[in-house]
């Protein structure tokens, strides 16, 4: 019987919690060991994929992707980063930032099945469209 990907992360997951330091050290090593005695190394990043999804799903983190048009003062970033906490307070926010040249300017900010463009780039099109019609 041929293990899945997701079967993998779900046991990887079972087996990680309360670990630390050194035993968590031994539990990816015996788990490394796993997936080469199986043959199945060539499916660590869908394992890895699907582990982060059941991590998340389990403590209730939700990673909201941050993109603007160069690097943010520390000052903003902690200014969108508690107004993002404060308009969802259901899940535990993992921040990932980013810089994305293409947005012209502003912020686009996607998390969950939510998404915030309040980018130039959109701005721009916005208003050209509002001139063609």
């Amino acid at each position: 019987m041929k293990v899945s990907a997701k079967q993998y992360a779900q046991v990887l997951l079972d087996i990680i919690v309360d670990k630390e330091g050194k035993d968590l050290d031994v539990v990816i090593k015996d788990f490394s060991a796993l997936l080469k005695k199986n043959n199945q190394l060539n499916q660590i990043d869908k394992i890895l994929y699907h582990f982060n999804s059941l991590y998340n799903k389990k403590y209730n983190i939700l990673e909201a992707q941050i993109n603007s048009a160069h690097d943010l003062e520390d000052a903003i970033l902690l200014q969108v980063k508690e107004y993002l906490n404060n308009i969802n307070k259901k899940e535990n926010l993992e921040f990932k930032i980013g810089v994305d040249k293409n947005i012209i300017g502003g912020l686009v900010i996607k998390y969950g099945d939510k998404i915030i463009d309040a980018s130039l780039k959109t701005r721009l099109k916005q208003l050209k469209n509002s001139l063609l019609k």
